[in-house]
This record gives structure tokens, C-alpha cells and sequence, in this order.
């Protein structure tokens, strides 16, 4: 019999300044089962001279709930916000997040591809923008032992956002040609453009680093819009989770599952804990049946 592959099933929380709410939810993720997490950074500003003190609170954290981060998400531009301009305070704050990165121990940093809005999206401008700023970022990726995995974007259509469509994708990471350079795989922005995913992983082989894995179905009355990423638990919407588990299977993936579903999205909320916590144990569950598939594939392929 093959040794059996034991992935490092995760799921992502929020951490926006500091709240309450992330220590609780780390201890629920914990009660859970999980041993380790994913940290996203979206959607707050984090300040450089701020960063040890947020590393020193997460850090304290995970050790007190014997929890490792495998990834975190770095914070973002809106993805209609054009690529030819920057912002400081984003710029400012992606930074940080890449320091704290490094400084909790996460091998993997998800950052957003961005698109060449004001110049009709041509991907050629978006490839040397986004080469220009993913540059800047890896001098602050290799001082504190941490890596970039550049996200697949979804399909809100009619706008065709940058590295939506996997072979752009693969050409960004290829230009940079380094081990601190891969893809994160979101299996939910793939759903959003209806492609066989286990093509697209086959493509990608070599590249994958890390995983977002959530559900969604396509509603056709609005077919390819925003109001179908939406980030379900697996088994909830009409993803072809055999396709990608194959997909993952051949080309040999074994890092992170990272369950990026409505549960990290909870910041601010008065649920009750007894729910937050049913719900963290089905994330992990579903992990598991996504592990357990990968395992038979990989003995079938292996025959």
C-alpha cells in the first residue's frame, strides 16, 4: 500500500484590527479540529510600524490554541481599480501584511492580479503591471522567508479581469522564474468561467503553491456575475469537486486546502458560538472527504 497524503486542511478567518473576534474564532477553529489556519488582510489598512506589534498578536494566538498559518491574504485593490496607478496606503498596507507574514510563519502570500481597466483590459499592459508591482513585493517576500501566490480571478462578466483565464496566470508566474513565485488555485473564481478545472491544473502543474477551495453555482439570471462567487462550503452549489481532486491528484499537489468560505466572513457578527462552530466543523469535514478522494485517485494512478 501507497503512503497515504495528508494535506494541511485549513480554513481562512479575518483579522481586521485586532478584534475579539479573530481570537474567538481561532479557538472555534481549533475546537474544530483544525491545526492550521489561512489569514486574510483584506479589506483593513495596516501600518509598517505597526507590524511587529500585529505579529507579536497573532503569534501569541496560534501558540495558544496550537494553531500553524499556512497563508494569508494579502490586502487588495478593488478589481475594477485600473493597474496603471497605485495607491500608497494600499501599497503601504500589502507591505505589512507581507512582513507579519513572514514574521507568523506563513509560507504563502495570496495576492490579486490586477487589470488594465484604462486600457480596455489589454493583458499585455496588465502582465508588465503587474510584474512591476509583484517585483517590489518579493524584495520584502525574501528578507522575511515568505512567497507570493498569485490568485486566479474570477469572471464578472463582461469584464474580462486579469488572470482569469489560467494560460495569463501561468505566464505572470513564469516571468518571475522563482521558488517565492506560484498560483494559489480558487476553485470558486474558476467555477465562475465554467472550464474543466483539472485542464487548467494539468496546465498549471509546477505552479500550484496553495489552494482557496469554496463552492458557487451558476444562476443565469446573472450568469457570470458577481452574485456568483459566492464563497459556499463545498457540497453547497455545482462544482465538479471530482475534476479538481483529479486535477491535484495528477499533477501531484499536496500543500494547503484552504476552506475560503462565508465563515471568514463573519467579522462583526452576533452569531451564536455553537453555530460559528457547527459550521467550522462541516468546513473541515468536507476537507476531509476532498483528502480522501485525492488519496484513492492517487493510488489509482499510481496502478
Amino acid at each position: 500500500m501507497g503512503r497515504r497524503t495528508e494535506m494541511k486542511k485549513s480554513i481562512q478567518l479575518y483579522y481586521k484590527d485586532g478584534r475579539e473576534s479573530f481570537e474567538l474564532h481561532c479557538r472555534l477553529a481549533a475546537l474544530a479540529g483544525f491545526r492550521n489556519i489561512a489569514i486574510s488582510f483584506e479589506d483593513i489598512v495596516l501600518k509598517e510600524d505597526e507590524a511587529e506589534k500585529v505579529s507579536e498578536h497573532i503569534s501569541d494566538i496560534l501558540e495558544k490554541n496550537d494553531l500553524l498559518c499556512v497563508a494569508t491574504h494579502l490586502p487588495c485593490y478593488p478589481l475594477y481599480e485600473t493597474s496603471e496607478t497605485l495607491c500608497g496606503e494600499t501599497e503601504k498596507s500589502i507591505r505589512a501584511a507581507l512582513k507579519i507574514s513572514g514574521q507568523i510563519g506563513s509560507a504563502w502570500c495570496v495576492h490579486h492580479a490586477r487589470s488594465a481597466v484604462e486600457s480596455a483590459y489589454r493583458t499585455s499592459i496588465a502582465l508588465e503591471n503587474n510584474y512591476r508591482d509583484i517585483s517590489s513585493y518579493l524584495e520584502i517576500a525574501d528578507k522575511y522567508n515568505t512567497g507570493i501566490a498569485v490568485e486566479n480571478s474570477p469572471l464578472f462578466a463582461p469584464v474580462p479581469f486579469y488572470t482569469a483565464n489560467f494560460d495569463d496566470l501561468a505566464e505572470l508566474v513564469d516571468k518571475f522564474n522563482s521558488l517565492r513565485v506560484g498560483v494559489c488555485w480558487d476553485t470558486g473564481h474558476a467555477k465562475t468561467l465554467q472550464y474543466s478545472q483539472r485542464a487548467a491544473l494539468r496546465y498549471l502543474a509546477g505552479r500550484v503553491v496553495c489552494t482557496h477551495i469554496h463552492d458557487n453555482y451558476i444562476n443565469h439570471a446573472h450568469k457570470n456575475s458577481e452574485k456568483n462567487d459566492l464563497h459556499l462550503p463545498v457540497l453547497y452549489g455545482r462544482t465538479d469537486w471530482g475534476d479538481i481532486v483529479y486535477g491535484m491528484a495528477e499533477i501531484g499537489y499536496d500543500g494547503a486546502l484552504v476552506s475560503e468560505t462565508m465563515a471568514s466572513y463573519t467579522e462583526g457578527k452576533c452569531y451564536p458560538e455553537y453555530l460559528l462552530l457547527s459550521f467550522m466543523k462541516y468546513n473541515l469535514k468536507t476537507l476531509e472527504y476532498l483528502e480522501e478522494i485525492y488519496n484513492n485517485v492517487r493510488k489509482d494512478i499510481k496502478k
